[in-house]
């Protein structure tokens, strides 16, 4: 097996670290890469670390007075003093300048992250929303509001909390603030359709909640949503036809449309119909008193028109079942957005043979088997805790002296194990670890790669560098073997399925990053969520030796027995050891379009 994620108990060093959270001009996160750096006093560099989702953080660094500086295309160099307490660790929040003096427009890489401080009043403002107590909810609120005034987050959550208390024309500015930050915002996207359909606006609602059916294909509530307008809007097949889907998605949780489906068909001139549906849903389900009462109706009002011709081709008053009510306090977003297996639109269409790249791709995966037989470098880790509406609770720092180790155990089959500090496995206790990093690029390697149904969705820049957008899927047919689980040392190993996205480099034919997440739950270990984001860059023997592309940068989502939670991976210092040599390399430099 190439990969197991391990369920088990270790204990874990904790370190002081220096954490710099980097927003663009507007207040939000940045999302573009930027360059951090601390000087000491004689301007020497102590170190420098590359942001994720505008975070960069520094370990080992001594108290004392430091120059930050902070580096991004398009935007002016930041310089600033700092004063690092004893401890060596310290929180420092800038906000960089553009060049023209206007925030840049850049894709998101990620969950956007909150500065602490922001994070906290959000959170605060969410459990009094909860308690109803609006005032402490809006004090709060306008903190978070000042701290982050770009942050999708604090926009949904003010727009839930104008929501909450009936100002929906503000609840609705709020959500097309976020929507605009971030398109896929599911909850804003419904949010604002449910806002424009309380001010009786249902033709503008209607392609608002075919976005948030779009960004969120599972859920059942844009579905029962759309189906009112669409029947407000006397468009009663489409309205018919989107109750069903959110019947059908929700069971029992959707009944709610179960009106709008009855008024629709009713409407439609589909009356019998209608009246079959209800008969089989009071048998079925003696206690839906709405069903009951709608079915009376329905039965009583046919009865009328046999008897009374006059008043034939009149409908019947059914009782009006709305959907929009009052929004729920939701988890807020901490994921980032799922991948569609439809596969996206890349930004330019382009030459894509997606066997040439397969071939080209798998070279490199040969390559970097037959060169290296372990690495190992220095590796920085931070955990957040997430609690259930979708906050940081809780943050864990570590560093380990780290090595990876590959091996052709046999014909066809390869073996990575990875140690920390020496040690093979797991590192923490009650958490879900991530393993097997250095192996999902082979999901490439010629051994594995027919395991995958592979598309090449066209060519996109990415980190400025024109590369191929390439979707993978588990084939059916095949076996699973690049992620496991198992639960304790000893216990059962579950084999589970991977999708994802990969981006090559057009050129050269490395893999620049992958996404990647499990194609679906595994309730035998209660595991919901499992996604993974890999930066690479390259890393150069000192003789002779071809250039290799090892992890820079790794990110790690779970929601595993009702704990959420996010790793961050950090890689330098890295030392390689050839089949036949070892020689010392640099750090992975930045990525360049040479």
């Amino acid at each position: 097996m190439l990969l197991a994620t391990l369920i088990s108990h270790a204990n874990s060093a904790q370190v002081e670290s220096v954490k710099v959270y980097v927003h663009d001009a507007d207040g939000s996160i940045l999302t573009q890469i930027a360059s951090v750096s601390l000087l000491n006093q004689t301007s020497q560099i102590t170190d420098t670390q590359s942001t994720h989702a505008g975070y960069a953080e520094f370990y080992g660094i001594r108290g004392g007075s430091y120059t930050l500086t902070v580096e991004c295309a398009e935007y002016e160099k930041f310089v600033e003093t700092l004063e690092i307490g004893s401890s060596g660790g310290g929180v420092f929040s800038i906000t960089l300048k553009t060049s023209s003096g206007v925030a840049a427009a850049a894709p998101p890489s990620g969950a956007v992250i909150l500065a602490p401080k922001a994070s906290q009043e959000l959170r605060k403002a969410a459990e009094a929303m909860s308690a109803k107590n609006w005032k402490k909810a809006e004090e709060h609120l306008k903190t978070a509001y000042h701290l982050a005034p770009g942050n999708p987050d604090v926009n949904y959550f003010y727009g839930l909390y104008y929501a909450l208390t009936a100002n929906w024309p503000e609840a609705r500015a709020h959500w097309e603030t976020t929507v605009a930050i971030s398109p896929n915002y599911t909850r804003a996207l419904l949010g604002l359709g449910e806002a424009l359909m309380h001010e009786e606006n249902y033709g503008a609602a209607i392609p608002q909640l075919k976005k948030a059916s779009e960004a969120a294909p599972n859920d059942w509530r844009p579905r029962a949503f759309l189906a009112e307008a669409y029947l407000r809007e006397s468009s009663y097949s489409e309205s018919a036809a989107e109750a069903e889907r959110a019947l059908n998605l929700g069971g029992e949780s959707a009944n709610i449309a179960r009106g709008t489906l009855v008024h629709a068909l009713v409407l439609d001139g589909k009356k019998p119909e209608a009246m079959a549906r209800l008969e089989q849903r009071v048998q079925s389900h003696p206690e839906d008193s709405q069903s009951k009462r709608m079915l009376g109706s329905l039965q009583n009002s046919v009865a009328d028109m046999s008897a009374n011709s006059s008043t034939a081709g009149t409908e019947p008053n059914l009782p009006m079942v709305s959907v929009v009510a009052p929004p729920a306090i939701e988890i807020k977003e901490w994921l980032p957005s799922e991948m569609d297996l439809r596969g996206s639109v890349a930004e330019s269409p382009g030459s894509c043979d997606i066997g040439e790249i397969l071939q080209k791709t798998g070279e490199r995966q040969r390559e970097f088997v037959q060169n290296v037989e372990k690495y190992t470098a220095t590796e920085s880790l931070s955990h957040q805790s997430i609690d259930k509406r979708g906050f940081v609770s809780s943050t864990q720092t570590m560093q380990f002296f780290y090595t990876a180790t590959i091996e052709e155990i046999r014909s066809g089959t390869l073996s990575v194990e990875e140690f920390r500090n020496g040690k093979r496995g797991s590192f923490a206790s009650n958490l879900i670890i991530p393993l097997g990093l250095p192996s999902l690029v082979l999901i490439f390697h010629p051994y594995y790669a027919g395991d995958y149904a592979m598309t090449c969705e066209g060519l996109v820049q990415r980190n400025s560098v024109e590369a191929f957008q390439v979707h993978f899927l588990q084939r059916e047919d095949k076996p699973s073997r690049m992620r496991n689980y198992r639960s304790g040392s000893n216990g059962k190993i579950y084999p589970v399925p991977l999708k994802g996205r990969a981006w090559i480099d057009a050129k050269t034919f490395n893999v620049l990053a992958m996404e990647l997440a499990i194609v679906t739950a595994v309730p035998e270990i209660q595991l919901v969520t499992d996604r993974t984001m890999i930066d690479y860059a390259p890393v150069r023997f000192e003789k002779g030796h071809a250039e290799l592309w090892l992890p820079k940068s790794a990110e790690f989502y779970y929601d595993w027995k009702g704990k959420r939670g996010h790793w961050h991976h950090g890689f330098t210092e890295y030392l390689l050891f050839a089949v036949e040599d070892k020689q010392r390399v640099q750090a992975p430099k930045e990525l360049k379009n040479d």
